[in-house]
């Protein structure tokens, strides 16, 4: 399974109010586990695609790992 750490939430953005915090690791993306891609920057491009397919106003669930604790959240 892929994985890609979330550098930076910035303040009030969509990420920020869905509950994301800087350094959380992104596990899954629509309750998938994110493909192991490498170099890392394919996989940085593999989520840029699958976040372009989707509509506005779609909802998006994405899972990660903060801690030992894993979350899902909602992105609207």
């Amino acid at each position: 399974q892929g994985a890609m750490v979330i550098n930076e939430v910035t303040e009030g953005s969509p990420a920020s109010q869905a509950g994301f915090r800087n350094g959380d690791i992104l596990l899954g993306y629509e309750g998938e586990p994110l493909p192991r891609i490498r170099p890392d920057d394919g996989q940085r491009l593999w989520f840029v695609h699958a976040y372009l397919k989707k509509n506005p106003g779609d909802v998006i669930r994405m899972d990660v790992l903060r801690g030992r604790e894993r979350l899902s959240f909602e992105l609207k």
